[in-house]
């Protein structure tokens, strides 16, 4: 997608979020693979994302996303490059506030990486925050979509 499609799909996810949704669930799951039967005659991505309050898995589980093939969910940033290049995701799921390191920061470690060889770029980048402002930023440094976080579910790769 260009560059304006990606910043129509981001208005229209600003304009759609008007509340919070959270999760129930506890942060140690992390990872999970799902069954065949779930992910059949569709995609199926290895998802990471890098979050540090929602339960992503969940989030995209409870909106009808059943394309995840293997989903890791990292709750810090510390060492993110070497997490992103050892498990290699289709998709990279940013969370802009996060800690040590923002989205923003993760992804240009990220394009560095990738510059120098040392890290293989994920098929997709999306940017998370629920401020439009950063989702923007992660766009100007090459993420491939920014969306609400809240609106994660309505990507239109999960779909492919």
């Amino acid at each position: 997608a260009d560059r304006t499609e990606k910043l129509m799909l981001l208005a229209r996810s600003s304009i759609r979020h008007v509340g919070r949704w959270s999760c129930s669930a506890a942060r140690s799951r992390g990872h999970r693979t799902p069954s065949a039967s779930a992910t059949a005659g569709k995609q199926a991505y290895r998802v990471l994302a890098f979050e540090d309050s929602y339960a992503i898995d969940e989030m995209l589980t409870n909106g009808g996303v059943n394309t995840v093939g293997e989903f890791k969910q990292q709750w810090r940033s510390d060492d993110a490059v070497r997490i992103i290049a050892e498990f290699a995701p289709d998709v990279l799921l940013l969370d802009y506030f996060m800690p040590p390191y923002t989205g923003l920061q993760v992804l240009k470690m990220l394009n560095v990486a990738v510059r120098e060889g040392t890290c293989v770029r994920p098929k997709y980048v999306i940017g998370m925050s629920s401020e439009h402002r950063c989702n923007v930023q992660m766009l100007e440094q090459g993420a491939d979509a920014g969306l609400i976080k809240f609106d994660l579910c309505e990507w239109s790769g999960w779909r492919a």
